[in-house]
């Protein structure tokens, strides 16, 4: 012990002599022993100072509380505590309420509520749930729930599995939490009514006496009773028009008396009201600002400050959030009109809607789609509602609320706040595959990170029509249940129904077909509509149906089918037209669409669904009652599928039985579907077709047969004429029809189209090359947007005219340009807007060498575009990152961008682009050694150039060519070429093409050996690059002057530049030159110790033969050390421009 202790001999015996007498120690054979009584005093000694310890470090939380608080010590012993403290004060409630999410069961005591979504998720956790829960309350917390909850709270009171007491409470909360039999103990701390902090502990010893005090505290409690006055839930009955119309009113008795889906059944076609009421719906996770919470409760604040719409990509969980927000409101005690989407008739009791809404306490209107057809009118509602009088919440796709209809009421950006619907965060599959497995009873039997990756491989880049990847989580987990025959995929199990359609016959594809385009197109699928649009007998398409079953449709909801997810459709459709399916879909919606004319299609079909069960036929019945109206409404939902699916274009055209329209559309909807027509052939490629469409089109609006609407008709037909003529490359027709669609504006007093016009014409003019005329269209038509426009029109001013101050080197105006744009896209929740300036933003940054910020934007680009885009928005994507990986040196990814790049530019017919992608293909090829197709491909490009009479992209292409013979040894050839290139790009004011024009003209000069020359062509670059802020332009410059001038330091300093800049052929070349300037110095060591930086750097870009030049230049050093033999006149290898 004296060892031990490091004490001395007679310190020792004194203290064993005290312990002795105090019979605490006893001495036996070979030393000391404790007694019974001082095993005890030990244990009690350490358990103090543990106690001790513990109530110190929860000083902090506890501080708050009284003297005489009955507190425990045995809770602050192993506890984790945490202050509440701004910017987050609700962070440490965070583990209580995940644990209540989580709980089997729940037992507390709580003197105040410490925040309302512990109330939310112990409703929950009972009413959804069905799990107990034991909690005595304090009399005023009781009297506060029943004023801020009454609906829910008598809904608790009356669930068997809630026991609610009121009585005294401790000052503190006290709640326990068990889950697979693990109990834990959260204790929250209050200061003046507020959450001071929050005490967790999962040792049994603080459960025990959490237990013990909350059992004490509910004996002394009274049992909370449900009031036995309380008001119906029911509230005043649901107007019927409103009923007819869609609308339903989320009560108990909805609730009650609607069956719950089988949650795989609800996952794959998603969830319906009854569902989420029942917790099937995981809350996505909302990050802003670098906080993390809960969409759902963001939507519920946001929308009591105003209008909101949720808006994103199919499959994103819109509408599933929405239902989330419904059914928290009627928790709540609000009264909610939903209307979900897809249902006809389409909804035009504006009146009878506001006067519900104004007769109901605390209400909420939610609207799904609401720029589908059937809803638009949800508009006018916004627009007659004073502040306050109600909150509204939309849903639309992303596509559709950055190109909204012009004939609104109020234009959507303006009508409501835009709140996107975020992607997939760390931590959200986790949570929808335990949510998944929680309510199927099984383990789905794959990691998170698994499926995740699966899902984003699925969805491929640019793929703007792509389901997002909630829609795809959920059938990759419905896939991994045993006996579930689903593939794993969206994409394989949509060809596993194809393909079992085609061995049942061709009704049975036809079947397929028209049930998915009726889902994709949002039109309810009912059995009736099946039988009329495909001409087989009833058995054969009750055999489709059949085979659809679990997969497509899940059961009928009163007369209609529940259907998977209209992005499943979606990729149906794709997949099905890909392979010939137009012409069999294009007479299934011509017979469909006769069930509006004709009596005898109605009673064939109604013929072929008796005994299908009551109500089979009743859609029948209201299109008897007003055909005008279902004609209408199903044929602009179809038709306007269109333009997002434009393999529809066949099957629309309307010729040859092909989605012929039924005499009982309206002459207004027959206008509308025209130009859907129209546009929808010029998307899928084909110009001349588009052109066809417009010309009827501005026939019919001009002969007045579309009514009322002809005369905007004829403005959408001449200006769609004119967007055809553009991206043919046919300049002069292209500027007639817009000068002429502005004309038409004018006269009629509508002077936003006339700015819209004049915009376009300000973009035909900068493909043109005559930018000092775009500038003063574009910032003309800036000016008449601040008058006759929205924020939107706006945004598309100044995003063209950045385009313009970018050609005309005035990079600082472009950038102000493209981040207002910017700024203006994202408040107004325009997703492919944005797209289309962060991917401006991108070309700017390339422009000034910053490649690095070109390819982060440019992939940000490509993922938005992934969302709300196009073939050919993705064309000049794809393009713009082939391009930075050029300039890098990544051959293998440029080719494979820009051929796919190329494919889509033909596809869409625009040869501009196709023009673009050509210089491209044509400078790869040069710079692989491939002078013979380089050669044909820029030639190529010329010829486009003059085609579509694109005198800048003529000089690029000239430019292009130019630089090719340069380094091919043509001097006279390139001498003649860059000339052209550099005249053509003064005559257009394209100041950026000038200055590279500049600088490959100064690069011949000195392949000549006229130093002179090239030193003034030079200094022609430096004014541009100066005003211009072209980096990369000039740091080339920089190393063609070092050469010229001989001196080495200028070469390795522009070298740098463009290394750093991420140019490594272009840095590769400045080598050369460097190594070239010091072999004619005769410093060979140092030649060769740029070789050997150059052989690092390009063995790191992956440039083999740029590697294997510059290992042989440096083995040159050792083997021919006589300087005379560098020549001063020869470039190594190529530059990129």
């Amino acid at each position: 012990m004296v060892e031990s202790l490091d004490t001395s001999r007679s310190t020792v015996d004194r203290a064993i002599r005290r312990l002795r007498d105090a019979g605490l120690v006893e001495q036996r054979r070979g030393g000391y022993a404790l007694t019974y009584a001082g095993r005890v005093a030990v244990e009690q000694h350490r358990s103090y100072r543990e106690s001790l310890a513990a109530t110190a470090a929860a000083e902090p939380v506890v501080a708050p509380l009284s003297p005489d608080t009955d507190l425990d010590v045995a809770m602050l012993r192993g506890a984790t505590s945490q202050r509440s403290a701004e910017p987050s004060p609700y962070r440490a409630l965070e583990p209580l309420h995940e644990a209540i999410g989580e709980a089997d069961r729940y037992r507390g005591a709580l003197p105040a509520l410490d925040d309302p979504r512990h109330f939310r998720l112990l409703y929950e956790h009972v009413v959804s749930g069905g799990r107990p829960a034991a909690l005595t309350v304090s009399r005023s917390l009781l009297d506060a729930l029943r004023e801020e909850f009454p609906r829910r709270l008598e809904v608790l009171l009356n669930r068997p599995e809630m026991e609610l007491t009121t009585g005294p409470v401790p000052a503190y909360g006290l709640v326990v939490t068990e889950r697979d039999g693990e109990e834990t103990t959260t204790g929250i701390i209050y200061d003046d009514g507020t959450v001071h902090g929050t005490l967790r502990n999962d040792a049994e010893p603080a459960a025990d006496w959490a237990r013990e005090r909350l059992a004490t505290v509910a004996e002394r409690a009274t049992t909370v009773m449900p009031a036995e006055d309380r008001p119906a839930d029911e509230g005043p009955s649901l107007d019927p028009v409103l009923e007819r119309e869609g609308f339903v009113r989320p009560s108990e008795s909805y609730f009650a008396t609607r069956p719950t889906a089988d949650p795989v059944d609800a996952w794959l076609a998603g969830p319906g009201l009854p569902e989420v009421q029942a917790g099937y719906a995981v809350d996505p996770t909302l990050e802003r600002d670098g906080e993390r919470t809960g969409m759902t409760d963001h939507l519920l604040s946001r929308v009591r400050e105003g209008p909101v719409a949720v808006v994103g990509p199919p499959g994103s969980g819109k509408s599933t959030v929405c239902k989330r927000v419904a059914c928290e409101w009627h928790r709540d005690g609000g009264t909610v009109f939903y209307r979900e989407g897809g249902h006809q008739p389409g909804f035009d009791a504006v009146r009878a809607l506001t006067a519900a809404v104004r007769d109901a306490d605390d209400p909420l209107v939610v609207v799904e789609d609401c720029l589908a057809p059937d809803a638009r009118s949800v508009f006018e509602v916004v627009a007659s509602l004073d502040d306050g009088e109600a909150a509204v919440l939309l849903d639309s796709r992303a596509s559709d609320w950055s190109d909204p209809p012009t004939d609104l009421p109020v234009e959507p950006p303006e009508a409501a706040e835009a709140i996107r619907m975020p992607s997939l965060l760390d931590g959200d599959a986790e949570r929808l595959a335990e949510r998944f497995e929680r309510l199927v009873d099984a383990a789905v039997d794959v990691s998170a990170e698994q499926l995740r990756t699966a899902v984003r491989d699925e969805r491929r880049p640019g793929d703007g029509a792509a389901p997002a990847e909630p829609l795809l989580l959920a059938h990759r987990l419905a896939s991994r249940l045993e006996g579930r025959t689903t593939p794993s995929g969206l994409e394989s199990a949509v060809e596993a129904v194809r393909t079992d359609l085609e061995e049942r016959g061709d009704a049975a594809v036809a079947v397929g077909l028209i049930v998915n385009l009726l889902n994709a197109a949002g039109v309810p699928v009912h059995a009736a509509y099946v039988h009329a649009a495909v001409e087989a007998d009833s058995d054969a398409v009750r055999s489709g149906l059949d085979a659809l079953d679990g997969r497509v449709l899940f059961g009928r909801d009163t007369d209609r089918f529940r259907t998977v997810h209209d992005s499943w459709s979606t990729v149906y459709l794709r997949s099905a037209l890909a392979d010939g399916g137009a012409d069999t879909l294009g007479r299934c919606c011509t017979r469909l669409l006769a069930l509006g004319d004709t009596p005898d299609a109605r009673a064939a079909a109604r013929e072929a669904v008796t005994g299908d069960g009551t109500g089979a036929a009743a859609v029948l019945d209201r299109i008897a009652a007003a055909p005008g109206e279902w004609a209408d409404d199903t044929t602009e939902r179809l038709f306007g599928l269109g333009p997002d699916l434009p393999a529809l274009a066949p099957a629309l055209a309307g010729t040859d039985g092909q989605g012929e329209l039924p005499a009982a559309c309206s002459d207004a909807t027959r206008g509308r579907v025209q130009g859907q027509r129209a546009e929808s052939w010029m998307l899928a490629g084909d110009p001349d077709a588009a052109e066809d469409a417009y010309e009827q089109l501005r026939e019919g609006a001009e002969a007045g047969r579309f009514g009322d609407a002809s005369d905007r008709l004829v403005w959408r037909a001449i200006h769609g004429l004119g967007d055809v003529a553009r991206r043919c490359g046919e300049f002069d027709r292209a500027e007639e029809l817009m000068e002429t669609a502005a004309e038409r504006a004018r006269a009629a007093g509508n002077e936003r189209q006339a700015a819209v016009a004049r915009m376009h014409l300000g973009v035909l003019a900068e493909y043109r090359g005559d930018l000092d005329r775009a500038e003063r269209l574009l910032t003309g038509s800036l000016d008449d947007f601040a008058d006759a426009g929205g924020p939107g029109d706006r945004a598309d001013a100044l995003d063209n005219l950045g385009i313009v101050y970018r050609k005309l080197g005035r990079y600082d105006d472009a950038a102000a340009a493209h981040r207002e744009c910017l700024d203006i896209r994202r408040s107004l929740g325009d997703l492919a807007g944005e797209q289309r300036a962060v991917h401006n933003l991108g070309t700017l940054a390339r422009h000034r060498g910053d490649l690095t910020t070109a390819e982060r934007r440019f992939r940000r680009s490509l993922d938005l575009q992934t969302e709300c885009g196009g073939p050919a928005a993705e064309a000049y994507v794809v393009g713009a990152l082939g391009r930075v990986y050029l300039r890098r040196g990544h051959y293998d990814r440029a080719r494979e961008a820009l051929d796919r790049g190329l494919e889509l530019a033909r596809e869409t017919g625009d040869r501009h682009v196709e023009m673009e992608f050509e210089i491209d293909h044509g400078l790869l090829a040069h710079r692989t050694g491939d002078a013979a197709t380089a050669g044909e491909r820029l030639e190529r490009a010329v010829d486009l150039a003059r085609e579509v009479e694109d005198r800048r992209g003529e000089s690029d292409a000239l430019r292009a060519s130019g630089v090719v013979a340069l380094e091919s040894g043509d001097l006279d050839s390139a001498a003649e070429r860059l000339s052209e290139a550099r005249s053509l790009a003064a005559e257009t004011g394209y100041r950026d093409g000038e200055a590279n024009c500049w600088l490959e003209l100064a690069r011949l000069a000195r392949r000549r050996d006229d130093g002179d020359v090239a030193r003034r062509r030079l200094d022609e670059v430096f004014d541009i690059t100066e005003a211009a802020d072209n980096r990369l332009v000039r740091a080339r410059a920089e190393a063609v002057q070092g050469a010229v001038t001989g001196d080495p330091d200028t070469i390795a300093d522009a070298a740098d530049r463009l290394r750093d800049a991420g140019a490594v052929p272009a840095a590769l070349w400045a080598t050369d030159l460097l190594v070239d300037a010091c072999e004619a110095a005769g410093a060979l060591d140092t030649a060769a110790g740029h070789c050997d930086r150059a052989v690092d750097l390009a063995r790191e870009a992956g440039l083999t033969e740029d590697r294997e030049r510059f290992a042989e230049r440096r083995r040159s050093f050792e083997t021919d050390p006589d300087p005379t033999t560098a020549s001063s006149d020869t470039e190594h290898g190529t530059t990129p421009d």
